[in-house]
């Protein structure tokens, strides 16, 4: 009987541990897409992580999945890149496979970007009918000073309004009960006009921001500011939650941008520190293949990046990736006329090594897009599948969602295999 009992005991500890574990486990799903593209080296896409470095954040990862308390756990994560990933399709795809597995806390960081004439990802708006002026890191002026998105807008206006929106292609929104707005410290906060009850304005333990909470959530928000005597008003963005458990994504690219760009202007990262990332992402590198900075320069200036996030955030894991292959457009002399062609950028293949080089020396995880989406020659392959953009630099959207999609399982492979242990 005793015998019968110790071995029920066993089979039920077995079996419990196993059910748990497939809670807690996520099968990685390979876009059977993939295989229209025989050029991706797909066996080649995992994580570079040698001092397994992304534990941390797979454990509260795991955590999250486990957990069936009431109390709101979030995992958050902050990319920050260059032109692929303002246009948002990349990092937007990473958010929606996220959150469907580990559960939506919210848009995240939104940047008022069309208010200065550029691109915003397209879900989300923000309007206003004011007259606004604005800076990126990226540009020769500095004022106004950019800040937490990379850049910033402002306006000499004494009243104004802001309209934000979470987007949709479905019926249903990503809807918000909560807003932290990111402004100048001297900068008053917002206020909400479409709702007079059920609104609670909060200050935050950074100058630089403001929180709105409200006791139902919405789709869109209408705003008011005003200006304390005729000063301008400086924001730099917003970020939208739900209060509820789960991943919360905050990208933030800015065309153009260089990896000196983040440097430079120093506040952009600062104002990272409101964000409390668990995970930093840096996609960045393709501007310098078109620059004039050798590796060492390159090499030191990831460094400077990577260090000032450090300090910054002492917790958190980083992940390197370099940038895929791509294009240039040259002018040739023909027999009676110049034409334009293109030919490949064989810096890329340069400043991806370095990438690559300074997360072994300095034990970071890299994901390197260069090599698994097809090396040396692969960019004609992304213009015969039809994934490049007209420019042969950038990528449609078909191409940034395949991007993502490789992106997120490399991740989560290096996920099931730690909980798998």
């Amino acid at each position: 009987m005793r015998y019968f009992t110790v071995i029920s005991i066993l089979v039920f500890s077995l079996c419990f541990f196993r059910v748990t574990n497939a809670q807690t486990n996520i099968s990685v799903t390979v876009k059977d897409s993939l295989t229209e593209y025989p050029f991706i080296c797909v066996k080649e896409n995992i994580l570079s992580d040698s001092l397994n470095t992304m534990a941390l954040f797979y454990e509260k990862l795991k955590i999250l999945k486990s957990d069936t308390d009431t109390v709101r756990k979030v995992v958050n994560i902050l990319h920050l890149g260059d032109s692929h990933i303002q246009a948002g399709f990349l990092s937007g795809q990473m958010m929606s496979r996220f959150q469907s597995d580990f559960g939506n806390a919210g848009r995240g960081l939104i940047v008022p970007l069309k208010l200065i004439k550029s691109n915003e990802p397209r879900d989300y708006a923000i309007r206003s009918t004011a007259s606004w002026f604005g800076c990126r890191c990226v540009d020769r002026k500095n004022y106004p000073c950019p800040g937490l998105g990379g850049m910033a807008v402002a306006t000499r206006d004494t009243s104004f309004f802001f309209d934000i929106a979470t987007l949709s292609k479905t019926d249903s929104c990503n809807a918000f009960c909560s807003v932290t707005v990111f402004h100048h410290p001297r900068t008053s906060p917002l206020s909400v006009v479409s709702q007079k009850k059920g609104v609670n304005y909060y200050p935050t333990r950074w100058p630089f921001a403001s929180r709105i909470e409200l006791d139902t959530l919405v789709c869109n928000l209408h705003l008011k500011g005003q200006s304390m005597f005729g000063d301008t008003s400086i924001y730099y963005a917003m970020s939208l939650e739900n209060r509820n458990s789960g991943i919360l994504y905050h990208s933030s690219g800015i065309n153009g941008s260089c990896y000196s760009h983040y440097v430079e202007a120093g506040q952009v990262l600062n104002q990272t520190a409101a964000l409390t990332p668990d995970l930093i992402i840096l996609s960045l590198g393709t501007n310098e293949a078109f620059g004039k900075c050798d590796q060492k320069d390159i090499y030191d200036q990831i460094d400077r990046v990577v260090s000032m996030l450090r300090d910054i955030h002492p917790g958190a894991v980083f992940l390197l990736t370099t940038p895929p292959e791509c294009h240039r457009r040259v002018r040739r002399k023909g027999k009676k006329k110049y034409y334009y062609t293109y030919v490949t950028n064989t810096k890329v293949e340069k400043v991806a090594e370095t990438i690559r080089r300074y997360a072994v020396g300095k034990g970071l995880a890299c994901w390197d897009l260069f090599s698994i989406s097809g090396g040396r020659g692969s960019a004609k392959s992304w213009v015969k599948y039809q994934l490049s953009a007209r420019d042969r630099i950038h990528f449609n959207i078909k191409g940034y969602e395949l991007q993502g999609n490789l992106l997120y399982d490399a991740i989560i492979k290096g996920y099931n295999d730690y909980v798998g242990k």
